[in-house]
């Protein structure tokens, strides 16, 4: 064992409460799951230094790879990863959240058998598509031309968590105008584009993440949303997560910070630019930006699947409906199916990751087209 792996294996250990961590062993085998992950990279990055996404440790998942990919000269990851191959089903494509994490895949996986082939996109970093000089619609073309090199001929099945909800759309959208099936479409906890940008068109999406001088109107729903937070989370000794914002940034804050240092973190501002150390910023910062003149172009011609969790919009300021304005951009239903956290940063735990994974699995059984062998 090196030295780098020693160091690696500790890390997992003490994270994953191990006395040992074999550098073969795998992370979620060992009982590891993506809060566990985010743990275990800020720890990387301030005992070794390597700044690196958690996001990693999906296709990276023993202390072996993971040291020999930090110890490579090539840090550059790929945006289609294959998550499982074998089947004989037309393979899901899942779709990252606004970290660029895609940790749910195998959630997902461990429930739908063998059977089912799973493949999932993460953003672009260092590749020919960049996500600091795109549009979103143009990431989307981008995900829709790496799902087909893979699965040509369709049907197309794709589900998308949190912001992948939107690109997911997009993708369904332009391979319809490109006369492809798409027989399965499920967003995670997703407010529809219509509710969401429509609602909060007075701001730059940005502004919930990193700061600026939103209106006061904004202001009151951001403030009603952290009271709402306030009384759902704190740590045992009373201590408020900072609900002053997004909770991806109560998440960051959450999972990177001992409650020492969250107590000390008590400015807002503080609070922001520790988010901004971390190595998930600014793929962040750019997809949110994408987002500021997206408007989807017509309906996707089909159903959709919503997987909600408990969370009410209404805090927001947003109409409390419970379809999260998806029927405003489909033709046919909207099949609401609900995973019981009251709030949408929990979906990433590993017990409500696995209810998602299984209603995933009994809506793609439930599939009445025939599957199509790519050419």
């Amino acid at each position: 064992m090196s030295d780098l792996e020693r160091k690696l294996s500790r890390i997992w250990g003490d994270v994953l409460g191990l006395e040992s961590v074999p550098v073969d062993g795998d992370f979620y085998a060992l009982g590891g799951d993506s809060l566990a992950a985010v743990t275990v990279f800020a720890a990387i990055a301030e005992e070794l230094g390597y700044e690196l996404p958690y996001s990693l440790l999906l296709e990276l998942s023993t202390v072996r790879e993971l040291a020999a990919r930090i110890g490579a000269s090539d840090a550059l990851v790929g945006s289609l990863v294959t998550i499982q191959d074998s089947g004989s089903r037309a393979p899901l494509f899942a779709v990252h959240d606004a970290l660029g994490g895609i940790y749910f895949a195998k959630n997902i996986a461990a429930q739908v058998g063998n059977d089912q082939p799973i493949y999932a996109l993460r953003p672009p970093q260092g590749g020919p598509v960049s996500i600091e000089t795109t549009t979103f619609q143009s990431l989307a073309a981008y995900y829709v031309r790496l799902i087909r090199a893979v699965w040509p001929s369709g049907p197309y099945r794709l589900f998308g968590l949190s912001y992948g909800g939107f690109l997911v759309l997009e993708m369904a959208l332009q391979l319809q105008a490109d006369g492809h099936a798409v027989d399965f479409l499920s967003v995670g906890d997703t407010a529809a584009p219509s509710l969401i940008l429509d609602s909060l068109a007075d701001i730059d999406p940005r502004t919930i993440l990193l700061g600026g001088d939103p209106p006061a109107s904004f202001l009151r729903r951001l403030w009603g949303r952290c009271d709402a937070l306030i009384r759902h989370r704190s740590d045992a000794d009373g201590v408020p997560l900072l609900p002053r914002g997004h909770d991806t940034i109560l998440s960051f804050v959450r999972w990177r910070f001992s409650r020492e240092e969250r107590k000390r973190r008590q400015d807002e501002w503080q609070v922001r630019a520790a988010f901004a150390a971390t190595p998930e910023y600014p793929i962040v910062e750019a997809l949110m930006a994408l987002l500021v003149d997206y408007r989807p172009a017509g309906r996707f011609d089909g159903s959709v699947l919503l997987i909600r969790t408990l969370d009410d919009l209404s805090t927001w300021g947003l109409p409390p409906t419970s379809d999260r304005g998806w029927s405003e951009h489909v033709t046919g239903t909207v099949k609401c199916e609900t995973v019981p956290c009251e709030l949408h940063h929990h979906l990433a735990e590993k017990a409500y990751m696995d209810q998602l994974g299984k209603i995933v699995d009994r809506a793609l059984l439930m599939r009445a087209s025939p599957d199509v062998s790519p050419d």
